[in-house]
């Protein structure tokens, strides 16, 4: 089976240049328009795709959709992203949480209040199957005979410290793979 994917990694998606937030840290941000498409990278891509004559079957988004848990980045990128994807025939598109699209710095609520307010995040539509937040993963169909499981290595980012590094710990582990034993056998990425 012969599979091309489009992987869209780290866009980092900032918050618009304001004076709450003065200094360009990524090479996204939102809201701001370029006057050439050329000049950005994501406008460009599917006239490259077309040139390059290349058909990717699914785009997938490995995190850090946003850049310090920005919502405003979270939200345009995601949308960008998907809009990408239209753009390219109506690719399905799949993601997973990096650290930075995670509010492990606040205390006060879910980590991952930024992402569930995205229906279409990590898959979609029709949204999220529950056991991505809650069990660390989502086993979704990419093409027929063939499945994407969808790690969620932010899983335990409620703190800082643990933001710090994605965990994929034993439980986790378990859990998918009694699920897997459970589904027909495909292909699975």
């Amino acid at each position: 089976m012969s599979l091309k994917l489009l992987v869209i990694s780290d866009p980092h998606v900032q918050e618009p240049l304001s004076a709450a937030h003065p200094r360009r840290e990524s090479w996204w941000i939102a809201g701001e328009v370029h006057t050439r498409a050329a000049e950005d990278p994501v406008e460009a891509m599917p006239s490259m795709f077309d040139e390059e004559e290349l058909h990717p079957a699914a785009i997938l988004v490995p995190g850090d959709v946003a850049h310090k848990a920005s919502p405003t980045g979270f939200k345009v990128g995601w949308d960008r992203i998907r809009l990408i994807a239209s753009d390219l025939g109506g690719l399905p598109v799949f993601g997973t949480l990096g650290n930075h699209d995670c509010q492990s710095r606040d205390a006060n609520g879910d980590p991952f209040r930024i992402a569930k307010r995205v229906q279409t995040f990590p898959a979609g539509p029709p949204g999220p199957p529950p056991s991505y937040y809650e069990q660390g993963f989502a086993i979704v169909e990419l093409t027929t005979g063939c499945e994407l499981v969808v790690v969620n290595s932010a899983l335990h980012h409620f703190t800082e410290a643990q933001a710090r590094a994605g965990t994929f710990d034993q439980a986790a582990i378990d859990r998918l793979a009694a699920a897997l034993k459970t589904r027909p056998r495909v292909s699975r990425i």
